[in-house]
């Protein structure tokens, strides 16, 4: 089964309702040393916490206990929440722990069914995250551009609407939509850099892709009904 499957049933899932799971990883990050990450990504580190900015939400890692927090969204807001959802502790807890000493981008972008081992294997390129969010924006074009623009995203030249958007400075993604016609339905491809690994498991970066999928279908939702 392919890791985008767990990314696509994971979406809306909260990370405390899988109680072992939540548990087994606060165990792995207890005592965790930040040092490779602050100087890869270049983090903000105040002790017991490192933090991490991803898309639109800031994020700590308390060291000590391994707890994951996210900021309240607001204003100036001072308050934290251990409520994440699943693919986005995934994100926090794969990119502060799995990054290689001197990561960097490759530059060169390839398909992200290509990181999949058992995809590779089974020569399956089926995507369960990419086929309802293709649906969803079939004619929609406008709402599509409306939500990328509200992640910092920059336009590219490919596709009906391609663009480029960072879930952190280090860590582009290339969306390339294509519309449905008289003979095909809506497309979409999701590229990034070939050395993504060294900042994350493959499984990490299936989760990180659903949360870009949520985030502009949550905005694109926000830009229709306003």
């Amino acid at each position: 089964m392919s890791a985008n499957y767990h990314s696509f049933r994971n979406i809306g899932f909260l990370f405390t309702q899988a109680e072992a799971i939540c548990e087994k990883w606060r165990k792995v990050f207890t005592g965790f040393d930040p040092v490779r990450a602050v100087s890869v990504y270049g983090l903000k580190r105040e002790e017991p916490f490192v933090y991490v900015n991803y898309f639109d939400g800031e994020y700590r890692l308390c060291c000590e206990n391994g707890i994951l927090e996210k900021r309240v969204p607001g204003q100036q807001s001072e308050e934290w929440t251990k409520e994440l959802f699943m693919n986005e502790a995934m994100v926090i807890y794969h990119l502060l722990g799995d990054v290689k000493e001197g990561a960097c981008l490759s530059g060169e972008w390839v398909p992200e069914p290509d990181l999949d081992p058992v995809r590779i294997r089974s020569g399956n390129r089926t995507d369960p995250l990419v086929g309802g969010f293709a649906h969803a924006f079939a004619g929609r074009i406008p709402a599509l551009e409306k939500a990328c623009i509200a992640l910092n995203g920059t336009r590219l030249e490919r596709g009906d609407s391609s663009w480029q958007i960072h879930a952190m400075p280090l860590l582009p993604m290339q969306l390339i939509f294509w519309d449905a016609d008289e003979e095909f339905p809506a497309q979409v491809q999701v590229l990034v850099d070939r050395n993504i690994t060294d900042f994350m498991h493959f499984e990490a970066a299936g989760c990180m892709i659903a949360d870009l999928f949520e985030k502009i279908g949550d905005l694109a939702g926000e830009a229709k009904n306003g």
